[in-house]
């Protein structure tokens, strides 16, 4: 009878610990709990649940294991002897040479995927059938622990990609929205711009003799040019971001040069000067979607902008080595600190939000960088300004792409 008694109380702690488990999503606290019933069920010196990495076996557990024990698991799982226990699919009891201490070690298993070992280690050599049966259960309870938080995570990660998607589809839209009305400007503005630009040349070739009044007619002509370079920039603008442009060859530098003249407003009214150089005075070539990378270095200058609100430096850097074309955009602005670099391309983080910062515009940038078969990186130091590396497949240097 009391046999039974003592059935019951340890089916109902298990069954306890099972529900904790099957409604927790804090991995360490679900574990530590499931090794502390354990220790109280099975008599043991210590105990511990372990992934495998490799050669290299994890302790992933706090509570009640052992130096002796993670040496054991790991001795063991370098030999291969944890091979067997996931072939037996049931507890396997080891022991090493000399030592009186023996180790029951039990498989954790989801969907007959490996996910680690459940191990015991106890002052005697022979364990009952009936521990073996709740060892068996124990780890069970382990492989529900790390699967439940396993697909909390996945469903945590799709639902952050699903927003992030569901931004960008909506950022795109206002994209073509504005590249739409931006075309209409731009030729609206342009014909009478070509008729001014027109008539202050002739009025130059007219009184070439009239220096005081050349002058300011040489002004104005500088002038209207580069209110024509923006409007072609407003074109380009436009016709990348249709939302029907197809992915071909990028000629980097002319895209970067243009993205840069749609900022030159903003930089030069924030004291901030721009350079772009080449190395070896190549244009590297990317193949992708012109709107898409055009967004890339718009975003990443607005951000440079808005590091340096009393002015500065960015500096962008083009390099290609006919496999990986490099762009690095740094900037002498007010750094990032180090405990938000792991952070900055996660949606929705921003240090903005007084300012109207949304978190997107990195995460974008990560997602169109990524979809390109690429990659972006930041080094930064608070104070010291900060450096974006992009690295995209090359599609040949400007002067390759001619000779073909």
């Amino acid at each position: 009878m009391a046999n039974h008694s003592n059935d019951d109380t340890v089916s109902e702690q298990i069954q306890d610990l099972s529900g904790a488990i099957g409604t927790g999503l804090e991995l360490e606290g679900a574990l530590n709990a499931l090794t502390d019933l354990s220790r109280q069920l099975i008599d043991s010196s210590a105990c511990g649940i372990f992934k495998f990495e490799g050669i290299n076996a994890h302790l992933i557990t706090t509570h009640n294991a052992s130096p002796d024990l993670e040496r054991a698991v790991q001795d063991f799982h370098t030999s291969g002897q944890t091979d067997q226990v996931f072939t037996a699919d049931n507890p396997v009891v080891l022991s090493e040479s000399g030592e009186e201490t023996s180790y029951a070690l039990a498989p954790i298993s989801a969907q007959e995927h490996p996910l680690g070992i459940f191990a015991f280690a106890c002052n005697r050599s022979v364990y009952t059938a009936p521990e073996l049966d709740l060892i068996a259960t124990l780890s069970r309870q382990a492989a529900i622990a790390l699967e439940n938080v396993g697909l909390y995570q996945d469903l945590f990660e799709t639902h952050h990609k699903l927003k992030a998607s569901q931004t960008q589809l909506v950022q795109s839209g206002k994209m073509a929205a504005v590249g739409q009305l931006a075309a209409g400007v731009a030729h609206e503005v342009n014909n009478p711009l070509q008729i001014i630009l027109s008539r202050v040349q002739l009025l130059m070739m007219r009184h070439k003799e009239e220096e005081s009044l050349v002058k300011d007619l040489d002004l104005i002509e500088s002038n209207v040019k580069r209110i024509s370079r923006i409007i072609r920039s407003l074109l380009d603008f436009a016709r990348h971001n249709s939302g029907q442009e197809e992915w071909k060859s990028i000629d980097l530098i002319y895209l970067v040069t243009q993205t840069a003249n749609l900022m030159q407003h903003l930089m030069e009214k924030g004291d901030i000067e721009v350079t772009i150089t080449t190395a070896d005075g190549k244009s590297p070539q990317v193949y992708g979607n012109v709107s898409e990378v055009e967004q890339i270095f718009l975003n990443l200058l607005i951000n440079a902008q808005q590091a340096m609100p009393d002015g500065g430096r960015i500096d962008i850097e083009l390099s290609t080595d006919g496999q990986t074309t490099t762009a690095m955009i740094s900037d002498t602005g007010e750094g990032i600190p180090e405990e938000n670099i792991g952070r900055v391309f996660d949606p929705f983080f921003t240090t903005r939000e007084e300012n109207g910062g949304t978190g997107l515009g990195l995460s974008i940038i990560y997602s169109i960088v990524d979809k390109h078969n690429g990659e972006v990186s930041v080094k930064s130091e608070p104070g010291q300004g900060t450096t974006f590396v992009l690295r995209f497949p090359s599609k040949g240097s400007q002067d390759d792409s001619e000779e073909t």
